[in-house]
């Protein structure tokens, strides 16, 4: 074990920067040892050097949905069925996303539930709860939004058309929420 008696000891440079939102911080310490050779004589005033920092915080998204599920439903009284579910967006802060069902299992000119594989009910997503705005995967019925860095909650707004023929049974359809975002 080496031990040192005496040394010269220049401070810690503490150097922080912010790089997207993240704090970073460089530390150089210097230590000259009394056997080592002095540290070169720099001329008066002032010096600098350049640091150059890099940090990654990747850009990204995620979607989750509740299922849409639908009072029961009576053909013969002529009274529309709707519904709501929520759906959640997580994207990264800044970054801007559009949202979007894709078209089902069952697409036939419109959304289908069905049951049996041969029976089916038309249905309609929207994006607002007066059922004005239907929420497609054109342009038009996307929804766009900034992510904020953490969960931002939607809904989700079904709409089951009145006056439809249906035999008695469960109808299902399997709609995919598609999230793209800016990288």
């Amino acid at each position: 074990m080496r031990r040192v008696t005496s040394a010269h000891i220049m401070p810690t440079i503490v150097i922080s920067t912010r790089v997207m939102g993240m704090l970073i911080f460089l530390f150089m310490s210097f230590v000259t040892v009394k056997n080592s050779p002095a540290p070169p004589i720099l001329p008066p005033g002032p010096s600098s050097f350049q640091v150059t920092a890099y940090a990654y915080t990747p850009t990204s998204c995620s979607v989750t949905a509740d299922d849409l599920t639908f009072p029961e439903y009576n053909y013969t009284t002529g009274v529309p069925q709707t519904s709501s579910a929520s759906v959640t967006v997580n994207c990264s802060n800044g970054r801007g996303y559009a949202l979007y069902p894709d078209n089902g299992q069952n697409l036939n000119v419109t959304r289908r539930m069905v049951y049996n594989g041969s029976n089916y009910l038309s249905y309609g997503l929207y994006k607002d709860s007066g059922f004005t705005q239907p929420w497609t995967m054109d342009v038009a019925g996307q929804l766009t939004g900034t992510g904020i860095g953490s969960v931002q909650n939607l809904n989700i707004y079904g709409y089951l058309p009145a006056s439809q023929t249906a035999v008695d049974g469960v109808y299902l359809d399997t709609v995919t929420m598609i999230v793209e975002y800016t990288p």
